[in-house]
């Protein structure tokens, strides 16, 4: 892209420039578009005259320096309706003494707390009354601040950000009253399983380096701090010098330079003392702990202390990480969980600092099955260190990194933390070049990170086992001598499982190597920002297909959903529309599971499979390269399953550990218990992925039958979007599909939803530090206006600015968490309000939010609240557009729910009509106390049991 070299005369004392000496040589001007390339631009910034220190302009990007220090990137995306503006302050938890542990995560709470210009709560209803959001994030060695909003209000909300950044206020009485939420998350992360055993697993791993302290702080720690500590760590640490603003959407570079230079050029200059942080040495034998607790599942985690971020050593450590737990066919997944049925779950955990890195493989399991899946896990490692590491992995793992990437650059939320952290940790270039430095890594050079770094010496060893399971005696000392002893037969067994090895140069015997997906190329990633209407095309004796096309990133979503399902299960065959998605998504006909899943994920694509109150289906999003090779396998896998009964018994114990792992989630359990109170036997009330009684009684022919009524003779809903000209994509999927012979599914033949007449609550007791509440009302009837109605109603009161949250957790401090959330369905939504708190609480926070439902039905909303509570409503339904998968989906859900293309375009214009109002009468036809539903988590205070 070209610069334009006339700055503003606001910007004193510019020069205009000739491009010779803006670039540097004249020869190497890029082509226009290529996020993906730089290798042929001048490394060196130019100095120039003016406000800046330095600007380097390099395609759509454009970094500078002010005279005060400050580090400005700029991103120009056309394509969305939307700016993000991130502050990135090079600070975070390992600058901070031990006896102020806590405190920049304290900074970043008051960063919200008011202004000398805007009061306590205003910079939060500035933002959401722009159509925005805002909110914060700190970690080791960062505190992000963030804000995302139509791009129109851009100068308004960068002068929010600007003044929260340099006049915060530190009011000693907020201070103390946020303390105390942030004791309440605190508890919060103590209830998450695999954010609590990962802390207690690096306070094992490192003994020298601050990573080891529980990194939120605790009552020792953020009791005792006063405005004079939070002032000093903030004059110290928020200096120019020290943060990287970062500017991305869909706005004006000029203006953006123009308008920062007026904002945040007058910041006195300053430099950051860098803290002494000590460094962890080599790790020399291997360390073990266990922890026990209230869960589900037992967790194992495998910790290993990797080389600094973006080092090439860390480059062959991403894709060693990728071979081993991205996607369904990485190599630990393809052995532990779809091959053994070992495992429920395998993630990975990257920990990516400036000089040192770490990696935590985390396994869910039966408690019993521990001492099978340890000596399993290093049967793989050793088998690839010894070369065990075919030519598909590695192109596999290159595709889903790649593909990974792209995905990180569709929120412009993540795109703009992404450019930061990589400045602040090397150069925003580096974020440029990251496809092409992952696709330069070699096999040999995986093979190598993994004999290196994934050695039995190296490895921290944490089990976090459930209260009833069996105690195991175990210490580092007996754990080594066991696997060393068994080692060997287990990588020989594991061998002859696998069979023959494939050669680094060829494929399989007799058959070439398929070729990867080839790196994204100049052509591929389009700097024609255009912003294409939803279209509507009509199949050949097929259904209708919407298409989205949008050319930014070389990326394509395809989804296809069919309405009913889960609304027409019963307590009898509950949770067979996810067992039938689930199956049929590992195995076709055609294909077995393995190849089936291996097709998708070497051409750099996932498959997700979805199932709502009204609907499911199917939803393929990889890159653009490819794409067309996955339509084979993803119609065979919805129009032919395979249902082989292996497979099948596979599938309901996934299904089973997975819903006996969602008990653990605070949030997520207490809204099914919610939902249970609410709707009762009805199918919108019953257990989302089915119970063991009902699993046990689904057989094969039950699924083919289902197949066949809501699949084979269903019309689905088709939607494309990303990278695709126009009916391109379209045109192929004719050979596909036909409606012939199809009928449309009667949502209303459901059993019909009814409202209880009395208050109705499920509650569980367990060993937690907070208790989760989710309460709310039946909208049985709401029509299709209502329901928009019902959606301000929520945004008017949930989050950051939000009525419940001011009321709940800036006044009274009873709460981290406070939400509410509306969720339409054909026979009766419902609309929730959420809140975690510590126990001797619960009962306060209750009768608060029931208060707050009072108060909507007995007065009106005032003419500003309902102004924010639309603005925010139509700003949120453009930031769910960010994601190919999430349009594909809405716009799915919208279709079925029977809007027109018209009204779904222009969903976001949606909320206009909505006046105070019909808040008042909403609030009062549907928040009836005397029906509400409370499903929620009883917490005890309990702690955690560890040796």
């Amino acid at each position: 892209m070209a610069t334009n070299l006339v700055l503003s005369g606001l910007l004193t004392g510019c020069l205009v420039l000739s491009p010779l000496f803006l670039r540097g040589q004249e020869d190497t001007a890029p082509t226009a578009g290529s996020p993906a390339r730089s290798a042929s631009f001048t490394e060196k910034p130019v100095r120039i005259l003016g406000p800046f220190l330095s600007r380097d302009d390099q395609d759509e990007y454009t970094k500078v320096v002010l005279k005060n220090g400050l580090t400005l990137i700029v991103y120009e995306r056309k394509d969305l309706p939307l700016v993000s503006i991130s502050t990135y302050v090079k600070t975070g938890y390992l600058d901070e003494p031990e006896r102020l542990r806590g405190i920049a995560h304290v900074v970043e709470h008051m960063f919200f707390k008011g202004t000398a210009r805007r009061g306590v709560g205003a910079l939060a209803k500035e933002t959401k009354g722009l159509g925005g959001s805002l909110n914060a994030g700190t970690f080791y060695e960062y505190t992000h601040y963030y804000t995302v909003l139509p791009s129109e209000h851009f100068r308004q909300a960068l002068d929010i950000q600007a003044d929260a950044l340099q006049n915060p206020v530190f009011a000693e009485e907020e201070l103390k009253r946020e303390i105390q939420v942030i004791l309440q998350e605190a508890r919060r992360k103590a209830d998450s399983p695999e954010a609590f055993a990962l802390e207690k697993l690096y306070e094992t791993a490192f003994e020298v380096s601050p990573i080891r302290r529980w990194r939120i702080g605790d009552e020792s720690t953020l009791v005792p701090l006063g405005r004079k500590e939070l002032v000093d760590f903030y004059q110290r640490w928020y200096v120019p010098s020290n943060i990287v603003l970062v500017v991305c959407g869909n706005a004006d570079k000029r203006a953006v330079l123009d308008e920062v230079v007026k904002k945040y050029g007058g910041m006195a200059p300053g430099k950051a003392e860098a803290a002494a942080v000590s460094t962890e040495p080599v790790q020399k034998q291997l360390r073990y702990r266990q922890l026990r607790g209230d869960i589900a599942e037992a967790k194992l985690f495998l910790g290993f202390l990797l080389p600094a971020a973006f080092t090439p050593e860390w480059y062959a450590c991403q894709m060693l990480r990728a071979v081993l737990t991205e996607g369904d066919s990485s190599v630990l997944n393809r052995q532990l969980k779809e091959e053994k049925g070992w495992v429920s779950s395998v993630a990975a955990v990257p920990l990516d600092l400036k000089d040192q890195g770490y990696l935590t493989l985390r396994f869910s399991l039966d408690a019993a099955r521990l001492d099978n899946v340890e000596l399993a896990v290093w049967a793989e490692l050793e088998r690839l260190k010894a070369g065990a590491l075919d030519h598909q992995d590695i192109e596999r793992a290159k595709n889903l990194l790649e593909r990974n990437l792209y995905l990180d650059r569709e929120e412009l939320t993540d795109f703009g933390f992404e450019l930061a952290r990589y400045e602040a940790l090397a150069s925003h270039r580096e974020w440029r070049n990251s496809v092409r430095k992952i696709r330069a890594v070699t096999r040999e050079q995986v093979v190598q990170a993994a004999k290196t770094y994934l050695t039995l010496r190296r490895c921290t060893v944490l089990e976090y086992l459930p209260l009833a399971a069996r105690p195991r005696s175990t210490t580092a000392e007996n754990l080594m001598a066991f696997l060393e002893q068994r080692l060997p037969d287990a990588v020989k067994e594991a061998e002859l499982a696998a069979g023959p090895a494939e050669t680094p140069a060829s494929g399989k015997k007799g058959k070439p190597a398929r070729p990867g997906v080839p790196p994204a190329t100049p052509a591929e990633i389009s700097s024609a920002w255009v912003d294409s209407p939803l279209a509507e095309y009509k199949l050949l004796r097929g259904p209708e297909v919407m298409v989205k096309e949008s050319r930014a990133l070389p990326l394509i979503s395809i989804g296809v959903f069919f309405p009913g399902g889960r609304i027409f299960e019963g307590r009898g065959n509950n949770g067979i529309t996810e067992l039938m998605l689930r199956v049929s998504a590992k195995g076709a006909q055609k294909m077995s599971s393995a190849p089936l899943l291996s097709v998708f994920e070497r051409n750099g694509a996932r498959l997700e499979t979805v199932v709502e109150a009204d609907f499911f289906g199917y939803a393929l999003t990889g890159l653009k390269a490819g794409f067309e090779k996955n339509l084979d396998a993803l119609f065979a896998a919805i129009q032919e399953p395979q249902f082989e009964e292996l497979l099948i018994q596979k599938e309901k114990a996934l299904l089973q550990a997975e819903a006996f792992r969602l008990t653990d989630s605070q949030a997520l359990y207490s809204r099914q218990l919610f939902k249970q109170a609410l709707y009762g036997d009805h199918p919108y009330g019953l257990p989302p992925l089915g119970t063991p009684e009902s699993m046990s009684r689904i057989s094969r022919s039950e699924l083919r039958d289902w197949h066949t009524q809501f699949v084979q003779k269903a019309i689905p809903v088709v939607l494309i979007a990303g990278d695709t000209e126009g009916s391109e994509l379209v045109a192929r999927l004719s050979g596909y599909m036909s409606t012939s012979g199809a009928e449309p599914i009667d949502l209303t033949m459901a059993l019909p939803v009814r409202l209880h007449d009395r208050p109705n609550e499920k509650t569980e007791n367990r060993e937690r530090g907070q208790s989760a509440t989710s309460l709310g009302f039946l909208t049985l009837g709401a029509s299709e206006p209502e329901t928009r109605v019902l959606t301000v109603i929520a945004n008017l009161v949930s989050g950051i600015g939000g009525r419940f949250f001011e009321q709940i957790r800036e006044k009274q401090a009873l709460a981290y968490t406070v939400s509410a959330a509306y969720e339409p369905a054909a026979l009766g939504g419902y609309f929730t309000a959420y809140v975690a708190t510590s126990p001797e609480n619960r009962r306060q926070a209750v009768d608060a939010l029931k208060e707050q439902f009072k108060k909507l039905s007995a007065e009106p909303a005032t003419e500003e609240e309902v102004r924010r509570g639309k603005s925010f409503s139509s700003g949120l339904w453009k930031l769910r557009l960010q994601r190919r998968n999430i349009q594909v989906f809405e716009f799915a859900r919208l279709k079925i729910a029977g809007l027109s293309l018209d009204e779904i375009q222009n969903y976001a214009t949606q909320f206009e009509f909505v006046r105070p109002q019909m808040i008042r009468e909403a609030a009062q036809k549907y928040f009836d106390l005397s029906h509400i539903a409370i499903g929620g988590i009883l917490g005890s205070g309990g702690k955690k049991h560890a040796k």
